[in-house]
């Protein structure tokens, strides 16, 4: 039985479909859906975990003011020093490069200015990504995602009216995102798939470095506090 993705109507793959998770993604528009939605007359869903997945990573914890899901500082992997690394090099041939460029001329020296701004979102998004932790803390009309980091650190809260979906959306593009561990043994596609807050203002991304088990467990959660929190409203 081919089945279709209700958002965009094209036919999800059978490997996107996970029969012990209840999900289906489809690989045109990345939407996540339960699988026993997409069955005619299949059984009824499997409720979501109340708590993350064991070995996840994540922290959940009950509070006066909602619930909290943090993901701790990832700890530094091999494509995190070797990005560090590379950006110390960089940083350190520029230096090289405009002392003997300003020793002929200081105008000429100017055109380094370009490489020591390269070079210094490589090295600052390195230590973003070894000093970074997130938190969702879901309250009864909103979701609010904090990132902790040592540079730009960034909170943003959504009311749940302006909320279209919670899904796994493709990652933007951002040439100073530093590569995970996750991004190279939990997806495997071309385009890498993370937790996303779609709204009509743009998409917020959270929970980047999860493992996949940890994600969509995060998605189907927030979705599910999602629709009750609008039923109530």
């Amino acid at each position: 039985m081919e089945l279709a993705c209700p958002s965009c109507g094209q036919r999800i793959d059978p490997q996107n479909i996970n029969v012990t998770t209840d999900l289906a993604q489809c690989g045109n528009c990345g939407a996540l859906h339960r699988l026993s939605d997409l069955v005619p007359g299949g059984p009824a869903a499997a409720p979501v975990r109340s708590e993350p997945p064991p070995g996840s990573g994540l922290e959940m914890s009950r509070e006066l003011d909602g619930v909290r899901i943090h993901l701790p500082r990832q700890k530094a992997g091999c494509g995190t020093f070797f990005f560090a690394g590379f950006s110390l090099f960089w940083l350190s041939f520029v230096a090289v490069w405009t002392y003997f460029a300003a020793q002929g001329s200081s105008f000429f020296a100017l055109f380094s200015v370009p490489f020591w701004l390269v070079g210094g979102g490589m090295l600052f998004a390195a230590i973003n990504s070894l000093t970074e932790s997130q938190t969702v803390t879901v309250s009864r009309h909103a979701l609010v995602v904090e990132k902790k980091r040592l540079f730009f650190s960034k909170r943003k809260e959504l009311d749940f009216r302006n909320i279209e979906a919670i899904r796994l959306e493709g990652a933007r593009s951002n040439s100073f995102r530093v590569p995970t561990k996750g991004s190279f043994t939990s997806r495997a596609a071309t385009s890498l798939l993370v937790p996303a807050i779609i709204s009509g203002t743009g998409n917020i991304y959270f929970f980047e470095a999860a493992d996949t088990a940890a994600q969509e467990w995060a998605v189907r959660y927030l979705a599910t506090r999602l629709t009750e929190g609008t039923t109530r409203g």
